[in-house]
């Protein structure tokens, strides 16, 4: 949140992107389009949706080695992302008030959505012309490049 607290670029529009993402080399040519204002919703967290929540996901130990979500780019508005701390911190405590392991970040992701699906708009994979593995389909979404 200190990014929008200080935004120098005076924007509405924040992305968090795993750093892992700039190292990736079939993902060089999205890197200069990266990232499109035009797909980030206002409302809500987009969210790369990789496999289908089921009925059993609400189980809070359930979601353990079950990544139906992906985490290596998140984006929203500054009033999403404000709404998203809160809810994160809500899950956060929730899970360690019934000794739920906490350092699984795509689970408690899973967990807020399951919490709150009105707060995220998940996204399907892309296929591309490149080699880019589905998981970063929202980084190349994001590139307006797909």
């Amino acid at each position: 949140l200190k990014a929008i607290d200080i935004n120098p670029f005076s924007s509405d529009d924040f992305v968090w992107v795993d750093p892992s993402l700039f190292v990736e080399k079939k993902l060089m040519n999205y890197y200069s389009s990266f990232p499109s204002a035009d797909e980030i919703p206002t409302d809500r967290i987009l969210v790369l949706n990789l496999e289908p929540f089921k009925a059993d996901d609400f189980a809070v130990s359930s979601l353990k080695g079950k990544p139906r979500v992906n985490n290596l780019v998140l984006a929203g508005s500054a009033n999403a992302w404000k709404e998203f701390s809160k809810l994160y911190d809500l899950i956060f405590a929730q899970k360690l008030r019934v000794f739920a392991f906490v350092g699984d970040d795509i689970a408690i992701l899973s967990s807020m959505i399951l919490h709150k699906s009105n707060q995220f708009c998940l996204v399907k994979p892309v296929s591309t012309d490149l080699e880019v593995d589905r998981q970063y389909s929202l980084f190349v979404i994001l590139s307006h490049l797909q």
